[in-house]
């Protein structure tokens, strides 16, 4: 067999300078120069902070849908013609709209982004159409083992904290009016602290004039703060939340993480990768190669404005529950028992700084990264810098990281599964809650 040859030497991401400005109005806007594509990218993203999220859920669904000038079949007709797209999302931090279209069109764009904004009406028919899908998604969704046990770990979590209940109830989306969604989209989709990042290979200055046209004169919405800082960790019990008649448990393993800006995120992040944030991890090779425990187990650190926290998901059959747990528990206390290799750590080193590269490649990617990084309070270049960082990361980096983070020990674990068929070997492992 041939050996795979040795990376190349790494080299300097290219990451383009950006312009920025403000208007008048408060809306801050960062224009991305990219190479010739042809395309404009557009994103603006609003404070969400404290919003309830089945009427911030709903707004997203239901804000496209029609407004004084255009109805949802012309918003759909005019964005095709303009080789373009429109999006709203919802998040507990944030409200999005963003878009893309021909450079050509960027101006048809912004007008129509503008159209949204200020004349969004949320016409009865359609309104109650979108209304009825999303609570027949969340019903679906309520029987799902993913959703239940997501939102038990966060309330276990974050139990008094927004964080803690993001995803709403097809119950909760139910209750939820025209006129709290109208009234959500006043306060908030103003330019006031708003941010517009814009990606595209249009020169600056002409971007900044079309936006300073359209936008200029924008107005409306109020200053929310944004969510406060989670809480210190606290170490909890095991829950066990029953599940009639389950075949199978979903285990949530929760550590607690720094953020981006921490010196450590780089070492955390490799120290996540080498755990199980990819397939060639040790979670993957232990639970799904080496058992046969399960089919797709995995980690994630996730970033969010609050805060940051590393889970690990794991689902598997009743009768291997507690093994999988407790190999899970070994794993990440592996990291400090048996530190990783150079050989390792070097491939989740490439895998980090190859999966940057992959995704600053595109243009959408970039316009993503950009916008995620906004929410942070940081700029595009941070990427670069973090690229440096992830190339000084030692073994030791990782190993120290691992012993004072991601540890059983500090771990908040959330089972959903039947009760009957798991109490008696997850006992074994340490005290247990039942919800």
């Amino acid at each position: 067999m041939t050996a795979i040859p040795a990376l190349g030497p790494e080299t300097a991401l290219p990451l383009s300078v950006p312009v920025e400005t403000t208007l008048d109005n408060g809306l801050r806007v960062t224009v991305y120069p990219h190479s010739a594509t042809g395309l404009v990218d557009a994103g603006l993203r609003f404070n969400g902070a404290g919003a309830p999220m089945a009427a911030a859920d709903l707004l997203a669904s239901t804000a496209l849908t029609g407004t004084a000038d255009l109805d949802q079949e012309a918003i759909a007709a005019r964005l095709q013609g303009m080789g373009g797209s429109l999006g709203v999302g919802s998040s507990a931090d944030h409200l999005t709209l963003r878009g893309s279209a021909l450079s050509e069109n960027t101006a048809g764009l912004f007008d129509t982004m503008a159209d949204i904004l200020t004349g969004a009406r949320y016409p009865e028919h359609e309104f109650d159409t979108e209304q009825k899908r999303l609570v027949d998604s969340l019903s679906v969704a309520e029987k799902e083992a993913s959703y239940v046990v997501g939102r038990e770990l966060n309330a276990r979590l974050w139990p008094d904290h927004p964080y803690g209940h993001q995803d709403p109830t097809s119950a909760e989306v139910e209750a939820v009016t025209q006129a709290d969604v109208a009234a959500l989209h006043r306060d908030r989709l103003g330019p006031d602290g708003a941010e517009f990042i814009l990606v595209a290979d249009t020169d600056p200055d002409v971007l900044l004039s079309q936006v300073k046209a359209i936008f200029g004169e924008w107005d409306g919405g109020r200053a929310f703060p944004p969510n406060a800082a989670l809480p210190a960790w606290q170490k909890k019990p095991l829950l066990l939340r029953h599940r009639d008649n389950s075949v199978q448990s979903a285990i949530r393993v929760a550590a607690p993480a720094v953020g981006r800006t921490h010196p450590d995120n780089a070492a955390q992040q490799l120290a996540n990768l080498v755990y199980g944030g990819y397939f060639s991890s040790r979670l993957v090779a232990n639970l799904r190669e080496e058992k046969g425990y399960g089919y797709s187990p995995r980690s994630s650190v996730h970033h969010r404005p609050a805060g940051s926290v590393q889970v690990s998901y794991v689902d598997v059959a009743n009768d291997v529950t507690a093994p999988a747990l407790e190999e899970t528990y070994r794993e990440l206390d592996g990291l400090t028992a048996n530190p990783p290799t150079r050989d390792e750590l070097d491939q989740a080193r490439n895998y980090a700084l190859g999966s940057l590269r992959l995704a600053l490649a595109s243009q959408g990617g970039l316009a993503g990264y950009a916008t995620t990084l906004a929410a942070d309070g940081l700029p595009l270049s941070w990427i670069g810098e973090h690229a440096e960082n992830l190339q000084r990361v030692t073994v030791d980096d990782v190993v120290r990281v691992a012993g004072e983070r991601l540890s059983s020990a500090q771990s908040v674990t959330v089972v959903l599964g039947d009760r009957d068929a798991t109490a008696a070997g997850l006992a074994d492992l340490g005290e247990i809650e039942e919800a």
